[in-house]
């Protein structure tokens, strides 16, 4: 199921640029929101031989953002808005954080993997405090995991306006 994938996949674009290669980003090389990393990933289980990031195809950027993020995350499950603000948390952060801190916030045990119980606790935080205080708690715990990173300091403005630009997409959605 792709539910609001493709307008999830179009706004997330919007903030992952070309290639870069900065020396002090732990992602390392990385095109299109998508690091060396998780390209080789995606190239193996493709069958196909490895091949530098800068090489990316349109067609593998959005492969790899659904399968490792969109559908890692469950988001097909999570109401409008609040899929936006898990995808786009999971493609700068990884699905695994993500995934741990949206069940921080909706009070669900926080191992990663996004099952039943997961999808209750999140029904029963939207129904208690709506969807739009769910997606400020999401972007909020966000913002706060980012602001104990060690590169805050060189990255923390970028970022900032990052979970700014998602959550005002995200509350839009929803």
């Amino acid at each position: 199921m792709l539910g609001n994938f493709t307008a999830c996949y179009d706004a997330s674009r919007i903030s992952e640029g070309g290639y870069v290669n900065r020396p002090t980003d732990n992602g390392g090389p990385t095109n299109f929101g998508v690091t060396q990393r998780s390209y080789n990933a995606y190239r193996q289980r493709e069958g196909k031989p490895l091949r530098d990031v800068r090489q990316i195809e349109q067609a593998e950027v959005r492969a790899i953002y659904q399968v490792d993020h969109w559908d890692e995350c469950k988001c097909d499950l999570l109401p409008k808005g609040l899929d936006f603000a898990v995808f786009d948390f999971s493609l700068n952060s990884g699905p695994g954080r993500s995934i741990k801190y949206l069940q921080k916030t909706v009070g669900a045990k926080a191992d990663g993997n996004i099952g039943p119980l997961t999808i209750k606790a999140v029904q029963a935080h939207v129904a208690k405090f709506g969807v739009h205080e769910t997606i400020n708690d999401v972007c909020d715990v966000r913002l706060q995991y980012m602001r104990g990173l060690d590169d805050w300091p060189e990255y923390g403005k970028g970022w900032t306006n990052r979970v700014d630009d998602a959550r005002a997409t995200a509350l839009g959605m929803a």
